[in-house]
């Protein structure tokens, strides 16, 4: 039984110790290339710095780089259906699929919005078409570089699998049940990391192989339409204000006439005591 476990901790140490070193040859080869190019400036006679060996898996990853693409494009279009019908033909034309549509109504007008998985190599030029189809309100684009996630996913796979294979001939000496049910509750949960790995190199392939395009589709609601005034309704719009004019002038003058008699008694007297005050000056100084 303690050789059992031994056997077991020695195998995951290798195995994790592998891992870590696999996982930091990518950094190492780029170290490397930045240490050899001011060697090569200086002394180009020196033989190049022999490069560490890379696993195949990370060689093929940084030949070509893994990017996921993303992009929105929001569009003004005249006659909606006939958009949304070009957009999702023009997907299927190029071997991409709709993952999602949906259409609504607000205050502004129709929408609908097209969310596109798009083959990698007719990204651009499918946003390029799709602008044709209206007015561009609004774009953007934006790219995820996964690569070192990828490299370092492919590295622990494989030590993983190596793990795996290691454990299956332990499983094979096993001599009692309860080293038979160690060693597979062992391989139980290398297992399930390795599937857990594979699906997220699976997504991530996927993802870089096919870019996701989100289409906003805008038809705006028509701008209502003045009537027309006839000459007719001008001139009896224009009859009826100034009859209401008229009016106006009419009570307010006659409001005002008790005021304005009033002012006009008072002015009179005022002159009527003035001028008597005048005369009998002058009487008083003859």
């Amino acid at each position: 039984m303690r050789k059992l476990w031994i056997a077991i901790s020695l195998v995951l140490l290798c195995g994790a110790a592998a891992a870590y070193l696999i996982a930091q040859r990518p950094s190492a080869l780029e170290e490397g290339r930045k240490e050899a190019a001011p060697a090569a400036t200086k002394a180009p006679a020196q033989p190049p710095i022999p490069l560490p060996a890379t696993p195949p898996e990370a060689g093929r990853a940084e030949d070509k780089r893994m990017v996921v693409y993303t992009a929105e494009v929001e569009l003004k279009v005249e006659e909606l259906e006939e958009a949304r019908a070009a957009v999702e033909s023009k997907v299927r034309e190029l071997g991409g699929y709709i993952s999602e549509s949906r259409s609504w109504s607000d205050r502004s007008g129709e929408w609908t919005r097209i969310t596109a998985k798009i083959p990698v190599d007719h990204f651009e030029s499918f946003i390029s078409w799709v602008k044709k189809l209206g007015k561009l309100e609004r774009e953007s684009t934006r790219g995820y570089d996964v690569t070192m996630e990828y490299i370092d996913l492919q590295a622990r796979l494989s030590n993983l699998k190596a793990t795996e294979e290691r454990l299956l001939k332990l499983l094979d000496r096993a001599e009692t049940v309860e080293d038979v049910l160690k060693v597979e509750a062992e391989l139980t949960r290398v297992r399930s990391e390795i599937e857990s790995l594979e699906g997220r190199i699976k997504y991530l392939e996927h993802h870089t192989e096919m870019a996701t395009v989100t289409v906003a589709l805008h038809k705006p609601k028509p701008t209502p339409l003045k009537p027309e005034v006839s000459l007719r309704e001008t001139l009896a719009n224009a009859v009826s204000w100034a009859i209401k004019v008229a009016i106006a002038i009419i009570t307010l003058t006659i409001a005002l006439s008790p005021l304005a008699a009033a002012t006009a008694l008072g002015y009179l007297a005022y002159k009527k005591l003035k001028k008597k005050a005048t005369v009998q000056q002058a009487s008083g100084t003859q």
